[in-house]
């Protein structure tokens, strides 16, 4: 593999080290300048990588994409005054360099220029998080269960990637393959206990795809293992049941906040367009990375102001407007397109359902962070666009990617 291949698997995984033990970190020792200073190196060089390996070797693309990413790159330059402003100690600065400028990197990957080696590199990350999760969450269970103890912050960051590699279930082993099927049911069913709506829609969505894909593809490739991949989900469900009788209390609350669909959130929402309201050319253009919007008694106690929506969609034209979103959605139905229809192999086609996996996550969250989950959503519109991989056949991607 070429270095800068290499490179860009590597910023990947400094940003995903300093995010495994940067949260926490700063959870136990939250005023601490060290954890601070470190979490910038890390930030700075995964960064620093990434721009490097895109200089060196990117795809051309679509006159789409290009405007796409001129956007962010306007995006970035505009946010240039609030770097320089020495509000509360440069607060700008500090978190600009604590991930969000390596936030709006993530969207490049789009034109990296990835071989075989590196989407299995990228695999085998995905999978080890996974059995990390497993061995964090398993012995702990019922702890987890409390919706005070992050749970849904370790499914959303190590579970977050696997569900491409449930839609390429016949590249792997039988072992291996079960094995992420079984732990995404299993991240399933913690977080339907505790009630975490979002992160249900986004697995169940995921295993809506992989079915789909995997039952109804005629390669014989897929054929060869559809038969135990069916008996592997049947037992599975037969499992579910139990657990939900067993649990039928917590199954029951989790009904109801389903039913509750987005009242919980209707007036931070209500807000939001208010104060968009006021200022129309916003929608359209955005106000900026730090952006920000009237909260009012759910802001800041002392500006009364937001920088956040816990919605993917409201997120993207809060700091981006309608001509960031629009990009966005224009680039990603090519991709849906070319993975769907004109690729040669289920990989392109699990690649597009993670799209719009994307699309439907950002209905109840799905909202822009550092984790294997958001870079998938580049990866996959990138790996829809990318020519050798759509013509790759199953045969070659299951022993060039698959996990053995």
């Amino acid at each position: 593999m070429s270095k800068s291949k290499i490179s860009f698997y590597n910023s990947i995984l400094v940003s995903q080290i300093w995010m495994l033990i940067g949260i926490p970190l700063g959870y136990a020792a939250y005023t601490s300048k060290l954890v601070s200073l470190i979490g910038y190196i890390f930030y700075f060089f995964a960064a620093y990588i990434l721009i490097r390996s895109l200089w060196n070797k990117h795809q051309n693309t679509n006159f789409i994409s290009k405007l796409f990413l001129m956007w962010i790159i306007y995006l970035l330059i505009t946010s240039i005054p609030y770097l320089l402003n020495n509000y509360k100690d440069y607060i700008y600065l500090k978190k600009f360099i604590s991930g969000i400028f390596f936030l709006y990197l993530i969207p490049f990957l789009i034109i990296a220029d990835l071989n075989a080696k590196f989407y299995r590199m990228f695999f085998k990350l995905s999978y080890n998080f996974l059995i990390l999760y497993l061995v964090i969450v398993v012995p702990f269970f019922f702890y987890f269960l409390s919706p005070t103890n992050n749970s849904e912050w370790y499914v959303r960051m190590l579970v977050g990637a696997s569900p491409i590699l449930a839609l390429a279930y016949p590249y792997h082993n039988r072992t291996k393959g079960n094995i992420i099927i079984i732990a995404i049911i299993f991240a399933l069913i913690a977080m339907v206990i505790p009630g975490r709506r979002n992160m249900v829609l986004y697995l169940s969505s995921a295993l809506f795809f992989v079915i789909l894909i995997n039952i109804f593809s005629n390669h014989f490739l897929v054929v060869k293992r559809r038969y135990s991949f069916i008996v592997l989900f049947i037992i599975i469900l037969i499992f579910c049941g139990m657990l939900i009788v067993l649990n039928s209390n917590s199954f029951s609350y989790f009904i109801e906040k389903a039913n509750t669909g987005m009242y919980s959130r209707e007036d931070i929402i209500e807000l939001f367009i208010n104060d968009l309201n006021s200022s129309p050319k916003d929608w359209i253009w955005g106000r900026g990375i730090f952006g920000q919007f009237n909260g009012g008694v759910l802001g800041d106690s002392e500006t009364g102001l937001r920088d956040g929506i816990e919605n993917g969609y409201l997120i993207l034209i809060l700091k981006g407007g309608w001509i960031y979103l629009g990009l966005l959605i224009l680039i990603s139905f090519r991709a849906i397109y070319f993975g769907f229809f004109k690729s040669k192999n289920i990989l392109c086609k699990g690649f597009s359902a993670i799209i719009l996996i994307y699309y439907i996550d950002m209905i109840g969250f799905g909202v822009p962070d550092i984790s294997l989950k958001y870079i998938l959503i580049f990866i996959s519109i990138g790996a829809c666009n990318t020519k050798w991989l759509l013509e790759s056949s199953d045969e070659y991607l299951a022993k060039e990617i698959g996990l053995r």
